[in-house]
């Protein structure tokens, strides 16, 4: 009986060690996997923000934006709030942001991550946040949410997600 226990505490040691093995493989795998989106969405996000701001373009936020974003505002008043915030803040100058990933989602067999994307961007006339959010679908960032906030923390240029 002894040899029996000692066998069968030896197989369940090992059973345990491989399951350990193989979650931690498929967790540095997925882990991973959301470095190089939000990586991507860095990238990206640094990308978007001065596109769209070294002109103050609204248009040029509908061409970067999902569809469902681009359906919910209108782009004249966008752009007068855009105009505002130029007036207000002189041109853009520079920024760096960083992407934190905050949802995946299984959509009819597409994937789609959103991640959250926050620079501290310097303009003419001092610092604001610009703040997106940005989805990863069909292999490519899109603009879901843009807001620019004054270091005052109100929002000057923020439309809600659709």
């Amino acid at each position: 009986m002894e040899s029996g226990f000692k066998v069968g505490l030896i197989v369940a040691t090992v059973i345990a060690l491989l399951c350990c093995g193989l979650g931690t493989m498929m967790l540095t795998q997925v882990t991973g996997q959301i470095d190089v989106r939000a990586n991507q969405a860095r990238r990206d996000g640094n990308r978007f923000v001065s596109d769209v701001l070294k002109d103050f373009d609204a248009k040029r936020l509908v061409a970067l934006s999902t569809k469902e974003y681009a359906e919910a505002f209108d782009v004249k008043e966008f752009q007068e709030t855009l105009n505002g915030n130029r007036k207000a803040l002189g041109n853009y100058v520079s920024g760096e942001g960083q992407a934190t990933i905050r949802q995946v989602d299984g959509e009819a067999g597409r994937s789609v991550v959103v991640a959250e994307y926050v620079q501290s961007a310097k303009f003419e006339r001092g610092r604001a946040r610009v703040r997106m959010n940005l989805e990863y679908r069909d292999k490519a960032w899109r603009i879901s949410l843009f807001a620019i906030e004054p270091d005052d923390g109100k929002s000057t240029s923020e439309k809600a997600q659709p």
